[in-house]
């Protein structure tokens, strides 16, 4: 196991995996301590089950970013990532969907709700952990094509 560890040096692209792992653990806890209210009496086993799996392969992720050293690896990382940040949307969108009828009496306003700064916190979270994941993806493929010593693959080739 420390021959895998050996000469690895964190990249820009594992800062950002870890940020949007980070992000997202952050947005569930909020998810988990303020997501009940008189319109959505449990929590979504939908948006805590996408968000766990998205962090269990993002962690994952984050181990192979440094070891992947070869370009063809970096691409199959690449668009494993786009599948991650995919998830990551999967589940701030089932978290919107699910607190559509607390949202709609936002709007409307009839009973006088108030949006929450639970909700706020926790919807900025899980999108930003989107966000930090399509970076991520973009910053592993640039990786790819572009070496450590500068230059594209096929220049140096």
């Amino acid at each position: 196991m420390t021959d895998v560890f050996k000469g690895w040096k964190p990249s820009l692209a594992f800062y950002f995996q870890a940020a949007a792992l980070a992000c997202s653990l952050v947005g569930v806890i909020i998810y988990g301590a303020s997501g009940k209210n008189i319109f959505t009496p449990e929590l979504s086993a939908g948006v805590l089950g996408v968000a766990v799996a998205f962090m269990i392969l993002q962690a994952a992720g984050c181990f192979f970013c440094g070891t992947f050293k070869r370009a063809d690896m970096r691409h199959v990382l690449s668009l494993c990532q786009y599948f991650f940040a995919v998830l990551a949307f999967l589940s701030f969108a089932l978290y919107i969907s699910y607190n559509v009828n607390y949202l709609a009496s936002v709007l409307v306003s009839i009973d006088g709700t108030k949006i929450t700064g639970g909700f706020v916190a926790a919807a900025i979270f899980l999108i930003l952990s989107c966000a930090l994941a399509i970076a991520a993806a973009v910053l592993i493929g640039r990786s790819a094509l572009v070496g450590e010593e500068g230059g594209t693959r096929d220049e140096r080739e």
